[in-house]
C-alpha cells in the first residue's frame, strides 16, 4: 500500500459518496473475479479538478463469463452514480485483465437534485 500527500483533504459530499460506492463495488469485483493469488491493484488520484480511480486486477479463468457470480447490475450502478455527478466510468477485460477507470469532477457542477438522486443509489 502507498498513500500520497493531499488524499485526505476534504471533497464535497456528492463526490466522496460517488468514490466510496466506487470502491465498494470494485474491491467487492476484484474478490470475485480476481485470479487467486494474483496482485490487485487500487490507484486513487486527485487534483483540483478531478478525482481518478483506477482498478487493475487479474482475471480468473473464465471470469469475463461467468454469470453465477455476479447480479448483473453493479458496474450498471457504478456508471450510473459516476455519471450522475458528471463523472465516466471505462471498464475493460484485456490481455487477461480486469481495468476500471473512474474519474469524478472534484468540484461538482451538478444541480442539488442530482447530487441527492447520485447520494441514493
Amino acid at each position: 500500500m502507498h498513500v500520497e500527500d493531499h488524499v485526505d483533504l476534504p471533497l464535497p459530499f456528492s463526490v466522496r459518496t460517488a468514490l466510496v460506492r466506487v470502491i465498494q463495488e470494485c474491491t467487492a469485483n476484484m474478490a470475485k473475479y480476481a485470479r487467486p493469488g494474483a496482485p490487485c491493484t487500487v490507484m486513487i488520484e486527485r487534483t483540483d479538478v478531478e478525482t481518478r480511480a483506477l482498478f487493475l486486477n487479474d482475471a480468473r479463468e473464465g471470469a469475463e463469463a461467468d454469470s453465477a457470480l455476479s447480479s448483473g447490475v453493479g458496474l450498471i450502478g457504478v456508471r450510473e452514480r459516476v455519471e450522475a455527478v458528471g463523472g465516466s466510468l471505462v471498464v475493460r477485460h484485456h490481455d487477461g485483465r480486469w481495468i476500471i477507470q473512474a474519474s469524478i469532477p472534484t468540484i461538482s457542477s451538478m444541480s442539488e437534485g442530482q447530487v441527492e438522486r447520485a447520494a441514493q443509489h
